[in-house]
């Protein structure tokens, strides 16, 4: 048996027991090399070996594909992968080459593209193809998965650490008094908020009336 955790966590999946039967909804509990799972019924507590499994909601796994020269990124990618059918992550990247493999070998277009990137097509050659309108889709769908490319290109950069706030002019401190935040700078209140200055100049107010 494969670990469940290398694939899912109690995926909601659609199954059946043979082609011929209806698609029931359950939950996968166990996973095996050969393909099969153990699925536990809503209506029944006893697992049940089946082939036939549907993800009930894609599972999407996402890949970061990078190219760097020295210690700064030239370009990279997300490249998102939704599986109709339980698979790890590992799989998935997998059947995806499996998917580029035979779209190339077996088809014109695959072959052009496997030319025009000198016999190195990889994620960034894949970003100037609309996997939709390509045979390739097809590839990946015979192997329950649908691909999706977002090239990380722009016209800037920046760190991704850097901080998106001018301090000097929302810096907020902790009053010393009641606790709550208020912007520093603030005049004639040493430490303690408006709100609680205003306060304790009502609190004083209400005593000194006779």
């Amino acid at each position: 048996m494969i670990d469940p955790q290398d694939y899912f966590q109690r995926a909601e999946v659609r199954y059946r027991k043979d082609l011929k039967s209806e698609w029931s909804a359950g939950i996968v509990t166990a996973a095996y090399p050969d393909g099969t799972f153990d699925i536990t019924d809503y209506d029944s507590p006893d697992p049940l070996r089946v082939r036939h499994v549907l993800m009930a909601t894609p599972q999407l796994y996402s890949y970061m594909s990078l190219r760097l020269n020295g210690f700064s990124v030239d370009a990279g990618a997300i490249v998102k992968l939704w599986c109709c059918r339980p698979m790890s992550r590992n799989q998935a990247w997998d059947k995806m080459r499996e998917a580029v493999t035979q779209w190339v070998a077996d088809t014109d277009e695959g072959a052009e593209a496997w030319n025009f990137s000198s016999g190195d097509l990889n994620v960034g050659d894949l970003c100037n193809y609309s996997l939709e309108d390509s045979m390739l889709s097809a590839s990946l769908r015979f192997r329950n998965i649908i691909m999706k490319i977002e090239s990380l290109e722009a016209d800037g950069f920046h760190e991704y650490d850097e901080v998106l706030v001018d301090r000097e002019k929302v810096y907020r401190e902790t009053c010393r008094t009641c606790g709550d935040l208020f912007r520093s700078g603030e005049d004639g209140y040493d430490g303690e908020c408006p709100s609680w200055a205003d306060k304790t100049a009502e609190n004083e107010d209400r005593t000194s009336e006779p």
